[in-house]
């Protein structure tokens, strides 16, 4: 996925939060075999990557991201970001 945007926010206790915008094909299954479903160009798509530190990653950067396990809470199932590659 190619990075086009990143954003960040700094909380009250310094903590900065950042969130990455990039953009990917679109996986086969957006494309239905009977014509009813399609999909032409790229999808974007805003990942929140929390505290994980982004400051080397550039826009325009080829990257993947690997995530941790699935935490549930009362707000919901999360996956934090494990790891960032750089291709």
């Amino acid at each position: 996925m190619e990075i086009v945007g990143k954003n960040y926010t700094t909380k009250k206790n310094g903590e900065r939060v950042s969130t990455l915008q990039v953009l990917q094909p679109y996986e086969e299954y957006y494309n239905s075999a009977d014509g009813s479903r399609g999909c032409v160009g790229m999808r974007t798509e805003a990942i929140y990557v929390g505290s994980y530190d982004i400051s080397d990653l550039e826009i325009g950067m080829e990257i993947e991201i690997y995530y941790d396990k699935a935490v549930s809470t009362a707000k919901g199932t999360f996956q934090t970001v494990k790891k960032i590659i750089v291709l």
